[in-house]
């Protein structure tokens, strides 16, 4: 009988996540090439580098196919922008004409102002390409190597640097002599960055920051996926791989759980379309259950290009919580028409096995009426109030 429930534990979770349908919000964003290396998001905007045309962006999340508004231009390959506060900060890699690799610089401007004046943080950077961190520092990387007569940049090795937002500003390089790093992000004390290994395989990688003696942590290794851009967030890993769906290589957002061992990947979403076009995925954001990803879409037929963004909504993930069911404890079970927690719960969500929603508390109480519930098995997404989830098993007589 156990093992039989654990089935059906484990199929209700992945029915959860095969659920999850990239929705497509904006699709007006741009006529070009549209890889932006980040996105971040404020006060309902996401925001946007556009490499390309030498600018940020913005666009609402909140409106289908929002019209884009600037909030700053003639810049010089903005690579990478990070929101702290009401503050955005910004990577301008290359400043120079004549690409120079020691202009680059981190500025930033206040979002609170209607015209804000861009302050240069820290200049004098080789190529600093990727931005992450938080209200004490800043961490970067940098691309080591020259520019040739065509404007090449012949790559040697990768940095990556820090910069302390308190006091004087100086560069720290805190590991030198890497890779071709994709993207590098910041969760707690730990960094994370995709690191390319060789022709066959990827890298993730993971850096105590607060450890002067830290080792670097590999993480985990690509072999199917090259993931370029990903985003942590409580602990599990997005990010964009492949599957063969109907005979065609699509994107689909996928999974790591970075507390399992050994860590596994696990597909999220289902494919990322958009009308006849290939999409190819770039730079994503989460705010609360809402999941934002980049992306362009390019139609083989005509050439056209469009840069996309698209939404999922992440609110069941926490569903398979396996880790914290022991914080929690209820009685009776099984029950007939109330159940009572040993602490109040701020919301209570009651599935049953085929995933669905039956039931659902949001009165902050201790003891819920279950009556209306058919006997049977279900799970209970439990939601304290200081916000910690786990999941637990309810059977009604």
């Amino acid at each position: 009988m156990k093992r039989s429930l654990l089935v059906v534990f484990m199929l209700f979770a992945s029915i959860i996540y095969a659920q999850i349908t990239p929705n497509l919000i904006n699709q007006n964003l741009s006529n070009t090439e549209f890889y932006p290396q980040s996105i971040a998001y404020y006060n309902g905007d996401i925001y946007f580098p556009d490499i390309m045309n030498g600018k940020i962006f913005k666009v609402s999340s909140q409106t289908a196919n929002a019209p884009v508004e600037d909030v700053l231009t003639n810049l010089s390959f903005p690579f990478s922008l990070k929101i702290i506060g009401n503050e955005l900060y910004f990577i301008q890699a290359v400043t120079t004409s004549n690409l120079s690799n020691d202009s680059g610089k981190i500025s930033k401007i206040d979002l609170t102002q209607n015209n804000p004046d861009v302050v240069d943080v820290i200049t004098g950077l080789n190529v600093p390409t990727i931005l992450c961190g938080n209200a004490d520092e800043l961490f970067f990387t940098e691309l080591i190597g020259n520019f040739d007569q065509d404007g090449d940049l012949d790559v040697q090795s990768t940095s990556i640097s820090k910069v302390n937002l308190n006091g004087t500003a100086s560069k720290t390089t805190l590991l030198s002599g890497r890779g071709l790093i994709g993207d590098l992000k910041l969760e707690g004390d730990d960094l994370y960055w995709n690191e390319e290994f060789n022709d066959v395989s990827d890298k993730l990688y993971r850096y105590n920051i607060d450890n002067n003696n830290a080792s670097v942590i590999d993480v985990f290794t690509f072999t199917e996926d090259y993931p370029l851009n990903f985003y942590i967030h409580n602990n599990t890993y997005f990010y964009a791989g492949y599957e063969f769906i109907n005979g065609s290589e699509v994107e689909v957002l996928k999974t790591l759980d970075l507390t399992e061992s050994p860590i596994v990947s696990s597909q999220l979403s289902n494919a990322f379309s958009f009308e006849s076009s290939y999409v190819e995925t770039s730079a994503m954001y989460i705010n609360d259950d809402d999941l934002f990803v980049a992306a362009l879409g390019y139609n083989s037929n005509n050439g056209q290009e469009k840069g996309l963004l698209f939404q999922l909504d992440i609110s069941t993930l926490s569903i398979p919580d396996f880790e914290r069911q022991n914080e929690f404890s209820f009685y009776p079970n099984p029950a007939i028409d109330k159940i009572r927690f040993n602490e109040p719960i701020k919301v209570l969500s009651i599935y049953d096995i085929n995933a669905r929603l039956v039931q659902e508390f949001t009165d902050g109480s201790d003891v819920f009426d279950v009556s209306s519930l058919n006997a049977g098995v279900y799970f209970m997404k439990i939601k304290k109030i200081n916000n910690t989830s786990a999941v637990q098993k309810l059977i009604i007589q």
